[in-house]
Protein backbone atom coordinates (compact mmCIF):
# COMPACT_ATOMS: atom_id res chain seq x y z
CA UNK A 1 0.00 0.00 0.00
CA UNK A 2 1.92 2.92 -1.10
CA UNK A 3 1.30 5.58 1.79
CA UNK A 4 2.45 9.17 2.82
CA UNK A 5 3.17 8.01 5.88
CA UNK A 6 4.44 4.31 7.20
CA UNK A 7 2.28 1.97 8.81
CA UNK A 8 -1.35 0.63 8.16
CA UNK A 9 -3.55 4.00 9.01
CA UNK A 10 -4.35 6.04 6.46
CA UNK A 11 -6.55 9.46 6.24
CA UNK A 12 -9.19 10.29 3.84
CA UNK A 13 -6.97 12.81 2.32
CA UNK A 14 -4.25 10.31 0.96
CA UNK A 15 -7.20 7.98 0.44
CA UNK A 16 -8.78 10.78 -1.78
CA UNK A 17 -5.27 11.78 -3.41
CA UNK A 18 -4.79 8.20 -4.97
CA UNK A 19 -8.21 7.85 -6.43
CA UNK A 20 -7.58 9.18 -9.83
CA UNK A 21 -4.42 7.25 -10.54
CA UNK A 22 -6.02 4.40 -9.18
CA UNK A 23 -8.94 4.46 -11.24
CA UNK A 24 -6.58 5.07 -14.37
CA UNK A 25 -4.44 2.08 -13.33
CA UNK A 26 -6.96 -0.93 -12.50
CA UNK A 27 -7.04 -3.37 -15.10
CA UNK A 28 -10.67 -3.12 -16.71
CA UNK A 29 -10.42 -6.49 -18.10
CA UNK A 30 -10.04 -8.73 -14.96
CA UNK A 31 -13.13 -6.33 -13.80
CA UNK A 32 -14.92 -7.91 -16.62
CA UNK A 33 -14.06 -11.51 -16.19
CA UNK A 34 -15.14 -11.04 -12.77
CA UNK A 35 -18.52 -9.69 -13.83
CA UNK A 36 -18.63 -12.87 -15.99
CA UNK A 37 -18.14 -14.94 -13.61
CA UNK A 38 -20.75 -13.42 -11.39
CA UNK A 39 -23.30 -13.94 -13.73
CA UNK A 40 -22.26 -17.76 -15.01
CA UNK A 41 -22.02 -17.94 -11.19
CA UNK A 42 -25.95 -17.31 -10.68
CA UNK A 43 -27.68 -18.28 -13.79
CA UNK A 44 -30.71 -17.25 -12.40
CA UNK A 45 -31.65 -14.49 -10.98
CA UNK A 46 -30.29 -13.18 -7.72
CA UNK A 47 -28.51 -11.38 -5.18
CA UNK A 48 -24.62 -11.14 -5.52
CA UNK A 49 -22.50 -11.08 -2.32
CA UNK A 50 -19.74 -9.32 -2.01
CA UNK A 51 -17.45 -8.04 0.60
CA UNK A 52 -14.61 -5.54 0.66
CA UNK A 53 -11.47 -6.02 3.06
CA UNK A 54 -9.58 -2.77 4.13
CA UNK A 55 -12.13 -0.47 2.52
CA UNK A 56 -11.09 2.52 3.38
CA UNK A 57 -13.34 5.54 2.19
CA UNK A 58 -15.11 3.31 -0.36
CA UNK A 59 -12.85 3.72 -3.31
CA UNK A 60 -12.90 0.32 -4.38
CA UNK A 61 -16.44 0.11 -4.02
CA UNK A 62 -16.90 2.94 -6.29
CA UNK A 63 -15.30 1.91 -8.92
CA UNK A 64 -16.52 -1.44 -9.19
CA UNK A 65 -20.25 -1.57 -8.14
CA UNK A 66 -21.02 0.47 -11.88
CA UNK A 67 -18.75 -2.37 -13.36
CA UNK A 68 -20.27 -5.41 -11.89
CA UNK A 69 -23.87 -7.29 -12.45
CA UNK A 70 -26.63 -6.88 -10.14
CA UNK A 71 -28.32 -6.94 -7.64
CA UNK A 72 -25.23 -6.69 -5.33
CA UNK A 73 -24.76 -6.86 -1.61
CA UNK A 74 -22.01 -5.21 -0.02
CA UNK A 75 -20.82 -5.41 3.50
CA UNK A 76 -17.31 -3.26 3.88
CA UNK A 77 -14.75 -4.29 6.06
CA UNK A 78 -11.99 -1.41 8.18
CA UNK A 79 -10.82 -1.00 11.45
CA UNK A 80 -11.56 3.02 10.76
CA UNK A 81 -14.94 4.07 11.89
CA UNK A 82 -14.90 7.32 10.46
CA UNK A 83 -13.81 6.19 6.91
CA UNK A 84 -16.38 3.47 6.79
CA UNK A 85 -18.98 6.56 7.51
CA UNK A 86 -17.52 8.48 4.99
CA UNK A 87 -17.84 5.21 2.44
CA UNK A 88 -21.53 4.60 3.31
CA UNK A 89 -22.78 8.19 3.45
CA UNK A 90 -20.93 8.83 -0.21
CA UNK A 91 -22.02 6.15 -2.03
CA UNK A 92 -25.72 4.55 -0.61
CA UNK A 93 -27.23 6.13 -3.83
CA UNK A 94 -25.00 3.70 -5.65
CA UNK A 95 -25.84 1.74 -8.48
CA UNK A 96 -24.72 -1.44 -10.35
CA UNK A 97 -24.41 -1.96 -14.10
CA UNK A 98 -27.88 -3.02 -14.55
CA UNK A 99 -28.81 0.14 -12.90
CA UNK A 100 -30.51 -1.16 -9.63
CA UNK A 101 -29.35 0.59 -6.33
CA UNK A 102 -26.98 -1.86 -4.12
CA UNK A 103 -27.22 -2.73 -0.89
CA UNK A 104 -24.43 -1.42 1.43
CA UNK A 105 -23.53 -1.90 4.93
CA UNK A 106 -20.31 -1.32 7.03
CA UNK A 107 -18.42 -3.52 9.58
CA UNK A 108 -16.03 -1.91 11.89
CA UNK A 109 -13.47 -4.68 12.39
CA UNK A 110 -9.98 -5.31 13.25
CA UNK A 111 -8.95 -7.20 10.19
CA UNK A 112 -5.80 -9.03 12.14
CA UNK A 113 -7.94 -11.07 13.45
CA UNK A 114 -9.52 -13.28 10.46
CA UNK A 115 -11.47 -15.69 12.90
CA UNK A 116 -14.08 -12.75 13.34
CA UNK A 117 -14.63 -12.47 9.80
CA UNK A 118 -16.97 -14.78 8.20
CA UNK A 119 -17.04 -15.22 4.66
CA UNK A 120 -19.97 -18.08 4.34
CA UNK A 121 -22.42 -17.03 1.78
CA UNK A 122 -20.41 -14.72 -0.43
CA UNK A 123 -19.73 -14.77 -3.75
CA UNK A 124 -16.87 -12.42 -4.80
CA UNK A 125 -14.10 -11.16 -2.10
CA UNK A 126 -12.54 -7.77 -3.16
CA UNK A 127 -9.54 -5.73 -1.53
CA UNK A 128 -7.45 -2.83 -2.99
CA UNK A 129 -3.97 -2.12 -2.19
CA UNK A 130 -3.98 -4.31 0.88
CA UNK A 131 -1.74 -6.96 0.74
CA UNK A 132 1.92 -5.37 1.28
CA UNK A 133 0.70 -5.24 5.18
CA UNK A 134 -0.19 -8.33 5.30
CA UNK A 135 1.93 -11.61 6.39
CA UNK A 136 1.63 -14.51 4.17
CA UNK A 137 0.23 -16.24 7.22
CA UNK A 138 -2.55 -13.82 7.21
CA UNK A 139 -3.24 -14.16 3.80
CA UNK A 140 -2.98 -18.40 3.87
CA UNK A 141 -5.52 -18.15 5.83
CA UNK A 142 -7.39 -15.66 4.19
CA UNK A 143 -7.05 -18.07 1.01
CA UNK A 144 -8.43 -21.36 2.88
CA UNK A 145 -11.30 -19.24 4.31
CA UNK A 146 -12.01 -18.31 0.86
CA UNK A 147 -11.66 -21.89 -0.32
CA UNK A 148 -13.73 -23.37 2.36
CA UNK A 149 -16.51 -20.99 0.82
CA UNK A 150 -15.80 -21.25 -2.78
CA UNK A 151 -15.74 -17.37 -3.63
CA UNK A 152 -13.89 -15.88 -6.14
CA UNK A 153 -11.51 -12.74 -5.35
CA UNK A 154 -10.45 -10.00 -6.66
CA UNK A 155 -7.24 -8.28 -5.34
CA UNK A 156 -6.33 -4.93 -7.29
CA UNK A 157 -3.71 -2.49 -6.42
CA UNK A 158 -0.76 -4.67 -4.88
CA UNK A 159 2.52 -2.59 -5.21
CA UNK A 160 5.56 -5.08 -6.45
CA UNK A 161 8.05 -2.89 -5.46
CA UNK A 162 8.78 -1.59 -8.33
CA UNK A 163 8.98 1.87 -8.80
CA UNK A 164 11.30 4.57 -10.93
CA UNK A 165 11.58 7.87 -12.16
CA UNK A 166 10.22 8.94 -15.45
CA UNK A 167 11.97 11.70 -17.58
CA UNK A 168 9.22 13.84 -20.25
CA UNK A 169 9.28 11.41 -22.91
CA UNK A 170 8.25 8.68 -20.38
CA UNK A 171 11.69 6.82 -20.37
CA UNK A 172 12.96 5.01 -17.33
CA UNK A 173 15.18 7.29 -15.33
CA UNK A 174 16.92 5.94 -12.55
CA UNK A 175 20.23 6.14 -10.72
CA UNK A 176 22.54 4.60 -7.90
CA UNK A 177 20.76 6.97 -5.26
CA UNK A 178 17.22 5.52 -5.88
CA UNK A 179 18.47 1.90 -5.93
CA UNK A 180 19.67 2.81 -2.63
CA UNK A 181 16.41 4.30 -1.21
CA UNK A 182 14.31 1.71 -2.77
CA UNK A 183 16.23 -0.92 -0.67
CA UNK A 184 15.49 0.71 1.71
CA UNK A 185 11.95 1.39 1.41
CA UNK A 186 11.75 -2.59 0.17
CA UNK A 187 13.24 -3.77 4.00
CA UNK A 188 10.74 -0.98 5.66
CA UNK A 189 7.30 -2.14 3.66
CA UNK A 190 8.38 -5.72 5.11
CA UNK A 191 8.02 -4.53 9.02
CA UNK A 192 5.40 -5.86 11.03
CA UNK A 193 1.93 -2.91 10.05
CA UNK A 194 0.01 -6.01 12.56
CA UNK A 195 -0.53 -8.82 10.78
CA UNK A 196 2.88 -10.15 11.28
CA UNK A 197 5.62 -9.83 9.06
CA UNK A 198 4.70 -7.79 5.82
CA UNK A 199 4.69 -8.99 2.27
CA UNK A 200 5.57 -5.56 1.20
CA UNK A 201 6.11 -5.86 -2.31
CA UNK A 202 6.23 -9.63 -3.00
CA UNK A 203 2.21 -9.34 -2.86
CA UNK A 204 1.64 -10.01 -5.94
CA UNK A 205 3.65 -13.17 -6.26
CA UNK A 206 2.16 -14.47 -2.84
CA UNK A 207 -1.59 -13.55 -3.78
CA UNK A 208 -1.09 -15.76 -6.94
CA UNK A 209 1.00 -18.79 -5.60
CA UNK A 210 -1.51 -18.99 -2.55
CA UNK A 211 -4.52 -19.23 -4.65
CA UNK A 212 -3.03 -21.35 -7.46
CA UNK A 213 -1.40 -23.87 -4.77
CA UNK A 214 -5.32 -23.93 -3.41
CA UNK A 215 -6.26 -25.42 -6.73
CA UNK A 216 -7.88 -21.94 -8.14
CA UNK A 217 -7.52 -20.50 -11.83
CA UNK A 218 -5.60 -17.19 -11.26
CA UNK A 219 -5.37 -14.48 -13.74
CA UNK A 220 -3.09 -11.74 -13.36
CA UNK A 221 -2.61 -8.04 -15.04
CA UNK A 222 -0.25 -5.00 -14.23
CA UNK A 223 -2.27 -1.78 -12.68
CA UNK A 224 1.08 0.44 -12.81
CA UNK A 225 0.33 4.35 -11.69
CA UNK A 226 1.83 6.16 -14.86
CA UNK A 227 2.00 10.01 -13.08
CA UNK A 228 3.54 12.03 -15.88
CA UNK A 229 6.12 14.65 -15.78
CA UNK A 230 4.81 18.48 -15.30
CA UNK A 231 1.41 17.27 -14.68
CA UNK A 232 -0.18 18.89 -11.44
CA UNK A 233 -1.75 15.94 -10.49
CA UNK A 234 1.27 14.13 -10.54
CA UNK A 235 3.19 16.84 -8.62
CA UNK A 236 0.80 16.48 -5.93
CA UNK A 237 0.32 12.56 -5.45
CA UNK A 238 4.25 12.30 -6.51
CA UNK A 239 5.12 14.65 -3.45
CA UNK A 240 2.97 12.78 -1.12
CA UNK A 241 5.02 9.57 -2.22
CA UNK A 242 8.52 10.89 -1.84
CA UNK A 243 7.25 12.43 1.34
CA UNK A 244 6.35 9.13 2.79
CA UNK A 245 9.38 7.34 0.89
CA UNK A 246 11.43 9.90 2.73
CA UNK A 247 10.20 9.11 6.26
CA UNK A 248 10.49 5.12 5.55
CA UNK A 249 14.09 5.48 4.20
CA UNK A 250 14.89 7.63 7.65
CA UNK A 251 13.26 5.32 9.99
CA UNK A 252 15.19 2.16 8.18
CA UNK A 253 18.44 3.92 8.27
CA UNK A 254 18.50 7.06 10.72
CA UNK A 255 21.74 6.58 10.34
CA UNK A 256 21.85 7.95 6.79
CA UNK A 257 19.40 10.79 7.55
CA UNK A 258 21.85 13.81 5.42
CA UNK A 259 22.28 11.35 2.16
CA UNK A 260 18.38 10.75 2.77
CA UNK A 261 17.74 14.30 2.71
CA UNK A 262 19.81 14.86 -0.40
CA UNK A 263 17.89 12.40 -2.49
CA UNK A 264 14.97 13.78 -1.42
CA UNK A 265 15.91 17.72 -2.14
CA UNK A 266 16.90 16.14 -5.41
CA UNK A 267 13.95 14.47 -6.37
CA UNK A 268 11.10 16.68 -5.41
CA UNK A 269 12.54 19.59 -6.95
CA UNK A 270 13.08 17.70 -10.41
CA UNK A 271 9.29 16.26 -9.65
CA UNK A 272 8.32 19.91 -9.26
CA UNK A 273 9.58 21.44 -12.00
CA UNK A 274 7.88 19.37 -14.22
CA UNK A 275 11.57 17.71 -15.19
CA UNK A 276 10.35 14.11 -14.28
CA UNK A 277 7.29 11.95 -12.94
CA UNK A 278 6.67 8.60 -11.60
CA UNK A 279 6.07 4.99 -12.35
CA UNK A 280 4.58 3.03 -9.59
CA UNK A 281 4.27 -0.91 -10.16
CA UNK A 282 1.18 -2.55 -8.94
CA UNK A 283 -0.65 -6.00 -10.16
CA UNK A 284 -4.41 -6.70 -10.05
CA UNK A 285 -5.36 -10.29 -9.34
CA UNK A 286 -8.53 -12.46 -10.47
CA UNK A 287 -8.88 -15.44 -9.16
CA UNK A 288 -11.98 -18.49 -9.13
CA UNK A 289 -12.98 -21.70 -7.92
CA UNK A 290 -11.92 -24.32 -10.88
CA UNK A 291 -15.33 -26.25 -10.05
CA UNK A 292 -17.32 -23.31 -11.75
CA UNK A 293 -17.51 -22.13 -15.16
CA UNK A 294 -14.56 -20.59 -16.72
CA UNK A 295 -15.64 -17.45 -18.15
CA UNK A 296 -12.52 -17.13 -20.18
CA UNK A 297 -13.49 -19.80 -22.41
Amino acid sequence: MNQPAPGSTFDSHWLRLREAADRAARSTTLTRRAGAWLEKRHASEGVFSLMDLGSGNGSNLEFLAPRLPGHQRWRLIDHDSHLLAQATGRFHQLHDADGNAIELIGDCRDLADLNTLSLEDYDLICASALFDLVSRDWLARLADACVACNAAVLFTLSVNGEWHFIDRQDQPCDNAEDRWVRQLIDAHQQRDKGFGPALGGSAPTALSEAFTQRGYRVANAPSPWRLLAGHTESVTLGQALLEGWDQAAREQAPQCAERITAWFQSRSTALESGALGLWVGHDDVFAYPPDTPDEAA
